[in-house]
């Protein structure tokens, strides 16, 4: 199955679940949960699924990038299937969460799991990220 009938699929099964997913300028399926905006990306296959909630932590002078650094270590040896990653230029922090599926449409049955699961791996960073950065 290819990138467009996947979209296709998750853009449906987002409404079904009752959000209001839009196809970005990437060709990524974008939608917000609690504030937040999250995509589908279309490194997505029929058995790999692959949701990202981008940016969600700031970081800017060097302290706050090892603090940072250092939260995200410690934030994805504690958490399961979510793992949070700083961009290149350590200015930001993102969830991502990845798993193999059998088929496209078993994301129905996790999906507000997932949702959950990265809100969890945020609290976790924030939480791991207090305790070092003071």
């Amino acid at each position: 199955m290819d990138w467009p009938d996947l979209r296709q699929g998750y853009l449906a099964l987002l409404n079904e679940k009752g959000f209001r997913p839009e196809i970005d300028s990437d060709g990524d399926v974008h939608f917000t949960y609690e504030g937040g905006h999250y995509f589908v990306t279309n490194n997505c296959d029929d058995t790999y699924f692959h949701l990202l909630y981008p940016g969600f932590w700031s970081l800017g002078n060097r302290d706050e990038q090892v603090a940072g650094l250092l939260a995200a270590n410690a934030t994805n040896r504690r958490m399961k299937v979510a793992k949070i990653l700083l961009n290149s230029d350590l200015t930001r922090a993102s969830v991502t969460l990845e798993c193999f599926i059998g088929q496209a449409s078993d994301v129905g049955s996790f999906l507000m799991r997932a949702l959950r699961c990265i809100q969890q791996t945020v609290d976790v960073f924030r939480e791991e990220y207090g305790s070092i950065a003071n």
